[in-house]
C-alpha cells in the first residue's frame, strides 16, 4: 500500500495490485473498521476511490484560450457531501 498526505493520483496511476490511498482515508477507515480484514477488502476492492456515475460524472465544457477554442471536460458532482470514502457504501455490482 502507498499513503499520500493530499494527492493519490489520476486514474494511470492507481496500481492493480498496489493500492494508492490519502492517509486520512485511510486512518479514518482503520479507525472504524471492526477488523483489519474490512480495511484490507476495502483497499483490495478500491472502494475509497469515488465511482463515475455514483459520485460525480463529466461533462464537456468549451473552452477558449488566447484564441483558441477547445471541447475540455468538467468533473459534476451527483452528491451533496463532501466526498468521504470511509463512509460510502460500495456501488452495487453489475
Amino acid at each position: 500500500m502507498v499513503v499520500s498526505q493530499n494527492w493519490i493520483g489520476q486514474q494511470s496511476v492507481q496500481d492493480e495490485i498496489v493500492p494508492i490511498a490519502n492517509i486520512d482515508h485511510f486512518i479514518g477507515k482503520a479507525t472504524i473498521a471492526d477488523r483489519m480484514s474490512d480495511v484490507v477488502q476495502w483497499l483490495a476492492e478500491r472502494q475509497y476511490l469515488p465511482v463515475e456515475g455514483v459520485h460525480f460524472t463529466t461533462v464537456k465544457a468549451k473552452v477558449a484560450v488566447a484564441g483558441y477554442d477547445a471541447t475540455w471536460y468538467d468533473i459534476k458532482p451527483l452528491i451533496d457531501q463532501v466526498y468521504d470514502p470511509t463512509t460510502q457504501k460500495p456501488p452495487p455490482s453489475d
